[in-house]
């Protein structure tokens, strides 16, 4: 196991004890459970700084990269944050993540999307985000019975902490829109 993949698994262990769910601008917390969830999620949510979701324990995915981020800069580790969205037309279902490299391999560190939790190994970014994207499109045909071509990937940076889910749309779609056919060659 390289020193890469053993830091990797280090942010894993540390990150054991956050759940999926929300907290809102003050400090309720929304598991994902609850009835109203979507809706209380386009009103209340606002992306947590990482030591705030340390303390809550409580974030989506949005939150989650953003605490895998703050790890993996206190680790020097390169890496890349990715925004994942399906433009159905209707809920626009998302999903960020996080591609960390030494150069050589490419890991997708995955801790919020529980089926999928883990660190994965892939020989190049190309094979990295294809297999995101294609685990991410199966998941929107079983769970909602969305089957389209419509899934985009945005490459991001670093968002301001504590915005809203709008502006966190916002900031992601002004991130570079990765062309995997170009990414390939």
């Amino acid at each position: 196991m390289s020193d890469l993949e053993k830091n990797l698994e280090i942010i894993m262990q540390k990150m054991e004890d956050i759940k999926y769910g929300f907290v809102d601008k003050g400090v309720n917390i929304y598991p994902d459970d609850e009835e109203n969830w979507d809706t209380s999620f386009q009103i209340k949510y606002s992306l947590q700084p990482p030591e705030k979701l340390v303390k809550t324990k409580y974030g989506v995915c949005w939150d989650q990269v953003e605490l895998e981020r703050y790890y993996l800069e206190k680790l020097n580790i390169k890496h890349k944050s990715y925004f994942i969205i399906n433009y159905d037309g209707k809920i626009f279902p998302t999903h960020t993540f996080i591609i960390a490299t030494d150069n050589k391999k490419y890991f997708w560190i995955e801790h919020s999307w529980e089926p999928n939790r883990g660190t994965h190994k892939y020989k190049n970014i190309h094979d990295a985000l294809l297999s995101v994207k294609i685990k991410f499109n199966m998941m929107l045909k079983n769970k909602y019975n969305i089957v389209n071509d419509e899934t985009i990937i945005y490459e991001y940076k670093k968002p301001n902490y504590n915005i809203n889910a709008a502006a966190f749309f916002k900031h992601c779609e002004s991130g570079n829109k990765v062309n995997l056919i170009e990414l390939k060659s």
